[in-house]
């Protein structure tokens, strides 16, 4: 396996020929700079490796202790935490309801009882209900990103193991 540095400059290395075929393929530059960023942050932050003690793990500071619930639950190098679908898409998800959880508990802490406000509730979902063509596109473009983020490092990962793999052979 590829060790934290290699992974950086794996990512580094190819955000620039990531950002132009996207360019190439969609002349959008918005789009392009949200899928190239969604790209970075996935390889710098959002890997495969966030199920381990890792560089990406740590990158999050004081707030790594939100991965350690992953770290219990995801073996490393499953299709969970290294799959092209699933390791992105899983990694997503469980962001996703950490923010939940942590949302309802800072309305427990604030209002001292666990009633959502659903006022604020309904506004996000008509918010959602709201957002025009153009910030879906753009929505699409982050998560295509953190998609093609996610599978250079499960990729670097296969293809350095096949590399080790070729060489014990010898």
């Amino acid at each position: 396996m590829p060790n934290g540095h290699t992974h950086d400059a794996v990512t580094w290395f190819l955000v620039t020929p990531v950002a132009l075929a996207s360019w190439g393929v969609t002349q959008d530059v918005a789009g392009t700079a949200v899928l190239a960023g969604a790209f970075a942050f996935a390889g710098l932050m959002f890997s495969g490796d966030l199920d381990l003690p890792s560089a990406q793990y740590r990158r999050w500071g004081r707030l790594r202790w939100i991965w350690k619930p992953y770290q219990w639950v995801v073996p490393h190098r499953s299709v969970m935490s290294h799959g092209i679908l699933l390791g992105p898409l899983g990694r997503l998800f469980y962001l996703t309801l950490v923010a939940v959880v942590l949302a309802l508990l800072g309305i427990r802490a604030f209002s001292g009882h666990w009633q959502i406000p659903w006022t604020a509730f309904g506004a996000a979902v008509d918010l959602a209900a709201h957002l025009d063509d153009r910030a879906w596109v753009l929505v699409a473009f982050g998560l295509v990103g953190l998609w093609v983020g996610g599978a250079s490092h499960s990729l670097a990962d296969w293809g350095w193991s096949g590399v080790k793999r070729r060489a014990r052979g010898r």
